[in-house]
């Protein structure tokens, strides 16, 4: 086979047209050609090893054609890339590792579909793809879409598309401060997904990345200017009113919905969700000990109305009891039933009075009701 010898990117040369800007060493490749605008390509087939370089975006894979892609193991993709094009290594059945540089703002859709060899970095059921320096600068998919949360690496650069899409029972995301962009369809038909914080780091969103997410309601974007770029972001989120922005944003519009400066969004926001989180549990140990301490205080003044009670009621007994031998003892001489009537209309009118007096619950109302025929027999025999 023909081989060329490529300076990489050596200042003031150039390959196959792709003018290169610096770098050290001299490679051999056996097959190459172009791949952008910018972008260069060159396959080694002793090593296996794919070289993508140049600047810029990639916008052709020209390796996948003429079986070249049955001899690639590995893939380097050097610094000065800014994009993966959709469906770039698709059928590369062989690869087992790629590498990407921290040039890369965008990744297509499906460019690792059918590699079923390729080793990722794994993270909370995310698989990313990066370099020595960053193990997870790019999120390429998700090992189980049956979530309801989950954490990106805090390394995160780039939101591949359709990362999360169908994640039916996805209801919060954390998005770090790192991402730049977010990609095609990335958030598409999430339909539990209620609000998003969006940090002002992201400044490329791609068209439909939240779409048919029916119940988003509420999305912050601590950001300057549209990071959609013109694309239509949100289109069927039917309870997404605006987008709430920092009094710093400059556009009318994000990503096609109207913004609104209403104050969610202010750059303490999360200082605010903390106390707010401590201001919650504070009032909630205070309402605990506010209830507790009335159920004390419903305690003793129940303790309190008890005694009141009882003593009333001893009161009463008392009364009656002294009452009922003073009849006993005018009834003792005497067998008329008149005297009888009388002795227990009196008797009548010192429990109904011992009753007024005490104001006695319904219990010990019942107790006297059950005693007065007993009182009653007293007075016949």
């Amino acid at each position: 086979m023909d081989t060329v010898n490529v300076l990489q990117n050596y200042e003031n040369s150039s390959f196959c047209g792709i003018q290169t800007s610096k770098v050290e060493a001299c490679v051999s490749f056996t097959f190459f050609g172009t791949c952008g605008d910018n972008c260069a390509w060159g396959l080694d087939a002793d090593t296996e090893v794919l070289t993508i370089f140049g600047s810029g975006e990639m916008t052709s894979y020209p390796w996948t054609r003429d079986n070249y892609k049955y001899l690639i193991k590995s893939v380097d993709i050097k610094n000065g890339i800014t994009s993966i094009v959709d469906y770039a290594f698709s059928g590369v059945s062989s690869l087992t590792s790629l590498t990407v540089p921290d040039s890369l703002t965008s990744i297509g859709e499906g460019p690792f579909y059918d590699c079923d060899e390729l080793q990722y970095n794994e993270d909370n059921n995310a698989l990313y793809l990066g370099n020595e320096g960053n193990l997870y600068l790019a999120l390429i998919r998700l090992k189980d879409k049956s979530i309801t949360s989950c954490k990106i690496n805090e390394n995160t650069k780039v939101i591949s598309d359709k990362v999360f899409s169908y994640c039916n029972s996805l209801t919060s995301i954390n998005i770090p401060d790192a991402v730049t962009s977010i990609g095609r369809y990335a958030f598409y038909n999430c339909e539990q997904l209620k609000s998003v914080n969006i940090p002002g780091s992201v400044t490329s969103i791609g068209g439909y990345a939240f779409k048919e997410c029916y119940a988003l309601s509420h999305v912050c974007y601590f950001g300057n200017t549209d990071p959609g770029n013109g694309n239509d972001v949100f289109p069927y989120c039917y309870n997404l009113r605006s987008v709430s922005v920092t009094e710093n944003y400059t556009d009318s519009s994000f990503g096609r919905k109207s913004v609104s400066n209403d104050g969610t969004c202010s750059e303490t926001s999360s200082s605010s969700s903390s106390s707010m989180s401590g201001s919650s549990s504070e009032s909630s140990s205070s309402s605990s000990s506010s209830i507790i301490g009335s159920s004390s205080s419903s305690s003793v003044s129940l303790h309190d109305s008890s005694s009141s009670v009882t003593d009333s009621s001893s009161n009463s007994s008392s009364s009656a009891s002294s009452s009922m031998s003073e009849s006993s003892s005018k009834s003792s001489g005497s067998t008329d039933s008149n005297s009888v009537k009388q002795q227990s209309s009196e008797q009548n009118t010192v429990l109904a009075g011992a009753e007024l007096s005490a104001k006695p619950s319904n219990w010990l109302v019942k107790a006297i009701a059950c005693l007065l025929p007993a009182v009653m027999l007293l007075f016949l025999y």
